[in-house]
């Protein structure tokens, strides 16, 4: 004797199927969608770059003076810092590539840093071989339009900091250092004329 059941389809039964067909094609898109985006976010290089003005207190030595650049590896992967540098202007642009002090200060370029590294990158104000402050005071006013304020160029000033890959990273120095140039400029009377030396 053969017995068969035959299951028969309702219609109901095939709407449920065509529903749960579609539900696992969405899932299954929104886990190939999620996992390319976590993972293609995760190679960038992400840079936080903070830009003041610091004193360094050593044991038995005078204090100095210098304009720290802390440069923090956010990314998951390593980055490099080949450069540093700043910029002034609104409408033409005036770089300057900018070396950091001594090794004792500061760290070198370029620079290799593993995902949550602090660099720190130093730049005297004043030492034996230069004044840093009187040349970003005169830069500001020399690269300022005649029709515009020199405050708006000083304003305009930003940090870059280049990594090997990806894009320059830019970052506005913080008001403590701002207003330094700017009283230096206004002590000198770099305002009203700049000496030809």
């Amino acid at each position: 004797m053969n017995i068969s059941i035959e299951f028969a389809t309702t219609p109901l039964l095939a709407v449920v199927e065509v529903i749960g067909i579609w539900f696992g094609a969405i899932a299954t898109t929104a886990a190939v969608i999620a996992s390319l985006y976590l993972g293609l976010s995760a190679r960038n290089i992400r840079l936080d770059v903070n830009v003041s003005l610091r004193k360094l207190v050593y044991r038995l030595q005078p204090e100095k003076t210098v304009v720290c650049v802390e440069v923090v590896n956010k990314g998951l992967r390593k980055a490099r810092v080949v450069s540093i540098g700043w910029s002034l202007g609104f409408l033409s642009i005036h770089a300057v590539v900018q070396q950091p002090g001594e090794e004792a200060i500061s760290a070198q370029l370029p620079q290799d840093m593993d995902d949550s590294d602090v660099r720190h990158f130093c730049v005297e104000l004043k030492n034996d071989h230069a004044n840093w402050l009187d040349l970003v005071a005169r830069d500001v006013i020399k690269t300022t339009p005649k029709f515009m304020p020199w405050q708006l160029t000083l304003y305009s000033w930003k940090w870059i900091v280049v990594p090997q890959v990806g894009n320059a990273i830019k970052a506005r120095p913080n008001k403590i250092l701002r207003n330094t140039v700017k009283r230096y400029i206004l002590d000198n009377e770099y305002h009203r004329c700049l000496p030809d030396n």
